[in-house]
């Protein structure tokens, strides 16, 4: 297997299949409750909602910047706000968004032209490999967030 499918099969795998943590980043999403992810129950911390977006945001932004493209987020754009009033149907759209989100990424993982991997993405300081590895990485560190928030709520 080339190193190109390598990675991308991980991101699938920490996504949706689990990797060795047993529970992939989108499955920590979906077991969560509308109500869950829109509440707050840590002062001063961010809702799974939040985190949510903020993972869906990161996702298309590598997948642009592994295209080519120079990416820098402004805070709302890093941040995206959820609705001020959320519903149910809101949340699985946020829930369908990630996945779209996640599907982006893996194409663009897979389009990565292997001689590219190595080189320094446009506008940053890490190469293809090393954000392809750290996308993975910030989203178990956030899912773990999820799981610690979604504890904290009941």
């Amino acid at each position: 297997m080339n190193p190109i499918d390598r990675l991308a099969d991980h991101l699938r795998a920490v996504h949706r299949d689990g990797a060795w943590t047993d529970v992939p980043v989108r499955g920590t999403f979906r077991g969560l409750s509308a109500d869950q992810a829109a509440s707050r129950p840590i002062a001063g911390a961010h809702t799974a909602w939040e985190l949510l977006l903020h993972l869906d945001a990161w996702h298309r932004a590598v997948a642009r910047r592994l295209g080519g493209e120079e990416v820098a987020l402004s805070p709302p754009e890093d941040w995206p706000a959820p609705p001020a009033e959320p519903t149910p149907d809101d949340w699985q759209e946020a829930l369908d968004t990630l996945d779209a989100g996640l599907d982006e990424l893996e194409r663009a993982v897979r389009g990565l032209p292997p001689e590219r991997l190595f080189e320094t993405l446009p506008g940053t300081d890490a190469t293809a490999y090393q954000t392809i590895l750290g996308i993975g990485e910030h989203d178990l560190y956030h899912a773990g967030q999820a799981v610690l928030l979604a504890k904290a709520a009941g």
